[in-house]
């Protein structure tokens, strides 16, 4: 049976998602059972909840990124060929270009453009943003 829950992040959240994940398991150990959550940060999190905090068995339970979950049905189905994946040094580049491409809203980082090393740390930033 699927099931969806949405809402903000609340205390009370954490502990609806505990007497759920326990109950799925309570009836059948073995039931498989997938967690969506929208970041890797609030996946570690319900991992951390789960595995340290309530000591819950996870047998066949997976925490997926929405992201996750969608590279895995795309491998699933052979029609499809498989999801490039971006790494890291070509973020850095894209932002690279885009600061010496002078956009607009960018011209604080003009001066920036020759330094080298500089864009693994702009990234590293925006995903520190992103994630709180």
């Amino acid at each position: 049976m699927t099931r969806i829950f949405c809402a903000l992040f609340h205390p009370d959240l954490e502990e609806a998602l505990v007497t759920e994940v326990l109950a799925a398991k309570l009836t059948n150990p073995l039931q498989p059972l997938a967690i969506l959550v929208p970041s890797h940060q609030l996946a570690r999190r319900v991992k951390w909840l789960l595995a340290v905090e309530r000591r819950a068995t996870l047998l066949d339970v997976h925490i997926l990124t929405f992201h996750q979950l969608a590279v895995t049905l795309i491998r699933e189905d052979s029609a499809s060929a498989p999801p490039e994946l971006v790494n890291n040094a070509f973020r850095h580049e894209l932002l690279r270009a885009l600061v010496t491409r002078r956009l607009p809203g960018l011209e604080l980082f003009s001066g920036w453009a020759g330094m080298r090393g500089i864009w693994s740390g702009i990234w590293a930033t925006i995903q520190d943003l992103k994630e709180a």
